[in-house]
């Protein structure tokens, strides 16, 4: 009789899993998608607009870097 049972208790639940994945999955999912793609057209409206053509450049006046990118010289012996 238990294995009976639990045969049956299975059946039960794949098919509860099967309704979900018909009916609760998509609508999930529809709307996971919709957010996502609220979310992303909000970030794209806080862009700033520039006029066709025109160029900007933006840096840091402030930067106090070495101009001589050569890099430290290492001196080495050939090994033969």
């Amino acid at each position: 009789m238990g294995f009976l049972r639990t045969i049956v208790i299975l059946i039960f639940i794949w098919y509860v899993f099967s309704l979900l994945a018909r009916f609760v999955f998509p609508l999930l999912l529809r709307l996971l998608f919709k957010k996502a793609a609220e979310k992303a057209n909000q970030s794209y409206q806080n862009i700033p607009k520039q006029k066709e053509g025109e160029v900007t450049i933006s840096h840091n006046p402030n930067n106090n870097y070495n101009a001589n990118t050569d890099g430290e010289y290492v001196d080495y012996e050939e090994v033969k």
